[in-house]
């Protein structure tokens, strides 16, 4: 049982991204990387279009003074790459960040059986 894995990553975080390379190639995993929102890049215009009129209200009013545009951008990463997978043929799919630390191996092969 094949689980596809994606990574989560910031095109100009090339730091993170050769972290990663090194990681998955000597724990010879297959992988792809998947363009991250960059929350330096989140303008009003974006704000209008991908965020729902009343996250958006209380994100202005101050209701929720934690809520930067750099955990919007995350999640729009995370909800854009979920879009991907349910319209691919992949039945399983792990999905991680590019700051990742493993305290022991990735057994994908357990994490698919897990899964069903």
């Amino acid at each position: 049982m094949k689980v596809e894995v994606f990574v989560i990553n910031l095109v100009k975080e090339k730091k993170r991204r050769n972290y990663i390379q090194r990681i998955m190639k000597a724990k010879n995993i297959n992988y792809s990387f998947f363009p991250a929102t960059d929350g330096q890049s989140i303008d009003q215009v974006w704000l209008n279009n991908n965020v729902h009129p009343k996250l958006l209200e209380d994100f202005y009013s101050g209701k929720f003074p934690w809520l930067t545009k750099n955990q919007l951008a995350c999640a729009d990463s995370h909800r854009r790459l979920a879009a991907e997978i349910l319209k691919s043929p992949h039945p399983y799919a792990l999905v991680l960040e590019d700051d990742i630390f493993f305290e022991r191996e990735l057994d994908l092969e357990t994490i698919a059986l897990r899964m069903q």
